[in-house]
């Protein structure tokens, strides 16, 4: 073999050396963080279910973003001393009492808790004045309901209450086609359920009560628990 060839040889090994494709790149998109609403609603059900060391978690994390939230922080409270860590509840119960709005349920359960473990409670740093109305919210709406035979007319009882607190619990009555106002409830999470007799027409519709304002949560057929055409139930 000729020295021209050799060289012509060893010219197109390393022409194809340099062709070729360097293996690509593969990048990992990252997750984006948790949103608060997120961590609040994973923390509440974690708690809920009993795994209080992941709710715990859950808390911390979304304190990071909202470190003035009184409902975290009572959160956290909560299930630090369901973990029998009464040092640490005591501190959290301490800071709702502190900074939370006198006459909220998170502030009356810290000091009651507070109290029975024998931990004397801050000075709220929140106005002391009597609560008033624009400290309570309120819940309206209307009901709509199609095709409802003429001469029946159904009367509906509405209940508001506070999601995971029993004891706060309003009601009101209405008619189909006709409007509701259920009013002085404290700040905070609330599920609103509708009757018509014994039959549950509206189940638990999450909403959000905030002090001094108005939420509205409309009923019709697209949020209750029966189809348009199986109303009217039975009612006797």
């Amino acid at each position: 073999m000729t020295s021209r060839v050799v060289a012509l040889l060893l010219l197109g090994a390393a022409l194809a050396g340099g062709c070729q494709s360097k293996p690509a790149e593969v990048k990992t998109a990252e997750a984006p963080p948790p949103s608060l609403a997120s961590l609040r609603e994973d923390a509440a059900a974690l708690a809920g279910r009993g795994d209080f060391l992941a709710a715990e978690k859950k808390y911390r994390e979304a304190l990071k973003i909202a470190p003035d939230d009184v409902d975290l922080h009572f959160g956290l409270a909560s299930v630090l001393s369901q973990l029998d860590r009464r040092d640490e509840a005591a501190e959290e119960f301490r800071w709702v009492v502190a900074n939370g709005r006198p006459g909220r349920p998170e502030v009356d359960a810290a000091r009651r808790w507070l109290a029975e473990a024998g931990v004397a409670s801050p000075t709220s740093t929140a106005s002391s004045e009597p609560a008033d109305a624009s400290a309570m919210g309120t819940v309206t709406g209307k009901l709509v309901w199609p095709d409802i035979p003429a001469g029946m007319s159904f009367g509906i009882k509405i209940i508001v209450a506070r999601d995971g607190d029993m004891n706060i619990r309003k009601s009101a009555s209405t008619k189909l086609n006709g409007t509701f106002s259920v009013s002085d409830l404290p700040e905070g999470s609330y599920k609103l359920t509708g009757f018509a007799g014994p039959t549950r027409i509206w189940s638990e519709l999450p909403l959000t009560v905030t002090a001094g304002r108005q939420t509205t949560m409309d009923l019709s057929p697209a949020n209750a628990t029966v189809s348009a055409t199986d109303f009217p139930p039975r009612i006797r």
